[in-house]
């Protein structure tokens, strides 16, 4: 019986302390350091030119077409 009791007064005192200890974080996202928009009326051109921005470390955001042409908005971080 007094196992029982000490397993639940230290379970309790671990959930008190946790309680008042926990600070409010907040997140922000990151702020994109520069975006490119690579536009073109090919698929084997906007390619070529996607690859140099991958490799520069930019990430592909958006990508629309319309009317046969192709907008790709890219942001490094």
């Amino acid at each position: 019986m007094k196992n029982i009791f000490y397993i639940i007064l230290g379970i309790c005192l671990m959930v008190l302390t946790s309680a008042t200890t926990i600070s409010v974080m907040t997140i922000k996202p990151a702020q994109p350091k520069a975006t490119i928009v690579v536009s073109g009326w090919s698929s084997s051109e906007l390619n070529t030119d996607m690859k140099l921005y991958l490799k520069a470390g930019y990430i592909v955001k958006n990508v629309s077409a319309g009317d046969g042409a192709r907008i790709v908005v890219m942001e490094k971080y």
